[in-house]
C-alpha cells in the first residue's frame, strides 16, 4: 500500500509525482516551502482563496496513500575482493602453563658392552706365622718362665733326668769322672747332643776296652756296594784300582775319550785313531761319493756314485775344461754300439778317411759361450769337441747358420 500524501515526506512526494503533473509539483513545492516558512494562518487562508487548484492538489498530495506491495529487489552482484589488511602487532606472551603430568618410564635399554677388566689389586701382607715352635724356642720359654715346670708334663724330660742322675753316679771311662763323647764327620761335629749311634749293614763294630770302637766292613774291607758318594770335587772320574780303593782318574784333554786298557789295568784317556772332525750329513747309502757340504761334514749324492764290484764311476754331467781318454783307431766293428767316448785324434781321423763329403770349419768364435755358427751348405752332421750332433738334436740349421745347444770350446767342424 501507498503512504497517503499527508503521511509522506517532501522527498517521497516528489518522487512519487508523475511527470505530466510536474508544473504542480513545483508548485507544491513552492507552497510547502512557504508551509516550512510557517505562514501565518490569515496568508494560508488567502493562499486557499486565491489558488484553488493549486492547494487541492497540494492537498491531495500531501494525504497518504495506500500502502504499496513489497517487492524485493535482484541480488546485486558481488564486488570485488578489498586489498589484505595489515597484519596486526604481536600480542603479548601468555603466561607459563601448569607443569606437565610425568610420562611413563620407557623400556629397558639394551645391555652395554662388556667393560675392560680392571688392573690387579694390591699383594695381600703375609699373615702372621702359625706353624708350631720349633725345639729352641720351646727351650727359649721354658727358660725364660716364671714358673717352674714340672717334668712329668714334659714327655722323656723325667727319663732324662734319670738317665742324667745314673751316669754321674755310675761314670764311665778310667779313673775319676766320664768324659764327654763327640762324634765327627771329616773333623766337623755331628751333633752335641747324640744319645744313639746306628751302624749300617755291612759294618761291624768292636770295643777295645780302652774306650775305643773300631769298625770293620763285612766281607773284608771297602765296600761291597757304592752307594753313597757325595761331597766331591765336580766333573771327576773315579775308579777302583788294583787294590780294590776308589780313586780318581784324571781328566784327559778335550776331544779325547775314556778307553779301557784291558781287566788288569787302569782306563786312560786317549786320543782316538785318525782324528778329526769329519761327521755325515743326511743318510748316504752305498756306493754315494762323499761331497764335502762344510768343515768337517760329509754328504752323499744320489747323482755321483762309484760301483766297487764294476768300477764304475756314474754322474749326470762331466764339466772340465779336459778330459783325456785313451786313443784309438776307429772300427766300424767294434764301435758298433759302444758307448764310450772316442778321443779327438780318432774323430779326425775317422772324417778325413770320408769320401764324397767336404769337411769344413764353421765361420764363428769358438770361445765356450758363442753357439752360433755360418756354413756354406746344410751340413750332414756336425761334430763339436769330439762330439758328433745332427740337425735337431745337438743343433738346429736356418739359412747356412747352425746354433748348437752347447756352445764348443775347442774346435767345430760340419760335414757337408
Amino acid at each position: 500500500m501507498k503512504k497517503s500524501i499527508i503521511h509522506q515526506t517532501p522527498a517521497e512526494r516528489l518522487a512519487n509525482t508523475s511527470q505530466d503533473t510536474l508544473s504542480h509539483t513545483q508548485k507544491t513545492n513552492q507552497l510547502l516551502e512557504e508551509i516550512k516558512n510557517k505562514p501565518s494562518q490569515t496568508k494560508m487562508q488567502m493562499e486557499l482563496t486565491n489558488k484553488p487548484n493549486e492547494l487541492a492538489t497540494a492537498f491531495f498530495s500531501m494525504l497518504k496513500g495506500e500502502k504499496g506491495d513489497f517487492v524485493q529487489g535482484s541480488k546485486g552482484e558481488k564486488g570485488e575482493k578489498g586489498d589484505r589488511g595489515v597484519i596486526g602487532e604481536r600480542g603479548a606472551q601468555g603466561e607459563k602453563g601448569d607443569t606437565g603430568l610425568q610420562g611413563k618410564m620407557g623400556d629397558k635399554g639394551k645391555m652395554g658392552d662388556k667393560g675392560i677388566t680392571g688392573n690387579n689389586g694390591k699383594d695381600g701382607t703375609y699373615g702372621k706365622d702359625g706353624s708350631p715352635d720349633t725345639a729352641d724356642q720351646v727351650v727359649e720359654k721354658v727358660n725364660n718362665s716364671k714358673k717352674l715346670v714340672d717334668a712329668e708334663r714334659v714327655r722323656g724330660l723325667a727319663k732324662a733326668i734319670a738317665d742324667i742322675q745314673k751316669i754321674g753316679t755310675n761314670p764311665q771311662g778310667g779313673s775319676g769322672g766320664g768324659k764327654n763323647i763327640r762324634f765327627l764327620n771329616a773333623g766337623a761335629e755331628v751333633s752335641a747332643h747324640v744319645t744313639e749311634i746306628n751302624f749300617s749293614t755291612g759294618l761291624t763294630p768292636t770295643y777295645d776296652g780302652n774306650g775305643r770302637i773300631s769298625l770293620t766292613a763285612a766281607g773284608g774291607g771297602g765296600y761291597t756296594n757304592l752307594t753313597s758318594f757325595v761331597d766331591q770335587t765336580a766333573h771327576r772320574v773315579f775308579y777302583s784300582n788294583g787294590s780294590g780303593d776308589v780313586t780318581e782318574l784324571a781328566l784327559g784333554a778335550d776331544g779325547t775319550f775314556l778307553k779301557s786298557n784291558g781287566a788288569s789295568s787302569a782306563p786312560s784317556f786317549d786320543v782316538p785313531a785318525g782324528s778329526g772332525d769329519v761327521a755325515k750329513v743326511g743318510t748316504p747309502v752305498n756306493n754315494q761319493v762323499g761331497v764335502w757340504t762344510g768343515n768337517g761334514t760329509l754328504e752323499g749324492d744320489t747323482a755321483l756314485t762309484f760301483d766297487t764290484t764294476t768300477d764304475t764311476l756314474a754322474t749326470t754331467l762331466i764339466t772340465a775344461t779336459t778330459v783325456t781318454v785313451d786313443d784309438e783307431a776307429y772300427d766300424s766293428t767294434g764301435w758298433n754300439g759302444d758307448l764310450s767316448v772316442p778321443t779327438k785324434n780318432a774323430v779326425r781321423d775317422k772324417i778325413e778317411s770320408l769320401t764324397g763329403v767336404t769337411v769344413e770349419t764353421p765361420t764363428g768364435t769358438v770361445n765356450s759361450s758363442n753357439a752360433v755358427f755360418t756354413v756354406s751348405a746344410s751340413p750332414k752332421w756336425v761334430v763339436s769337441d769330439g762330439i758328433t750332433y745332427f740337425d735337431g738334436a745337438g743343433y738346429s740349421y736356418a739359412a747356412l747358420s747352425i746354433t748348437l745347444d752347447v756352445a764348443p770350446s775347442s774346435y767345430i767342424r760340419a760335414i757337408i
